[in-house]
């Protein structure tokens, strides 16, 4: 089942659903599942976070209709509070046959280091970025039960999990993104994510890199 239809299963089952995007980049995705809620007729609580700068003009442009649904968070995702290096994508795929596009949804707070066997023209510069655990958002805000995660942070799904242990606790679903050769330093594969996850988590739907979790303990 495609994620978007599995999207409207989960916050079907919720009054007032809370979402969490990571990694929001464009904004494309919010966008959808934004005008999912609202075609559903739902209130609901919408909690984004995006690290890269360059991007957050084009994060309201594509979400326009949802100004004042988002709490949108320029900062990083991680295991740390306060400033970290940032790494920004860049570079254009030039290769035969392929449209030329921009790599500007491949930052990470981790390092690249396989992304240049995958995609040779792709590069990174260092940035300094407000870095948050997500524990300590959690415990700021205070949202209750969280319904969904999309997490797409580009091998930083470990520094995720590490710095939202409570929060993950009380987490329905998650979905993100996962490598399991190392694109990025340090990056985490499958067996470790649901390792280090809290409790106990089961696999509702595999897309090869991307992956649906449902927490065990809200059967």
């Amino acid at each position: 089942m495609e994620i978007f239809d599995r999207f409207i299963q989960i916050v079907s089952t919720s009054q007032e659903p809370v979402i969490f995007e990571f990694g929001t980049c464009d904004g494309q995705h919010t966008n959808i599942m934004c005008s999912i809620l609202k075609q559903m007729n739902k209130r609901f609580n919408y909690h984004a976070f995006e690290g890269d700068y360059r991007i957050i003009p084009y994060f309201w442009k594509n979400n326009t209709n949802h100004i004042m649904d988002i709490k949108l968070n320029q900062a990083a995702i991680g295991n740390t509070d306060g400033e970290v290096i940032f790494n920004l994508s860049g570079g254009e795929e030039s290769r035969p046959g392929h449209f030329k596009q921009a790599f500007y949804g491949s930052s990470s707070i981790r390092k690249p280091k396989k992304t240049s066997e995958y995609w040779p023209d792709m590069t990174f510069e260092e940035s300094k970025v407000k870095c948050c655990k997500f524990d300590t958002y959690y415990n700021e805000v205070k949202p209750g039960i969280i319904d969904f995660i999309w997490a797409d942070i580009q091998g930083a799904e470990g520094d995720l999990i590490d710095g939202g242990q409570e929060a993950l606790s009380k987490t329905r679903y998650l979905y993100t993104e996962y490598s399991n050769d190392e694109l990025y330093e340090g990056e985490v594969g499958l067996d470790e994510i649901l390792k280090r996850l809290p409790g106990s988590w089961t696999v509702i739907e595999d897309y090869g890199s991307d992956i649906l979790l449902k927490n065990d303990i809200y059967n």
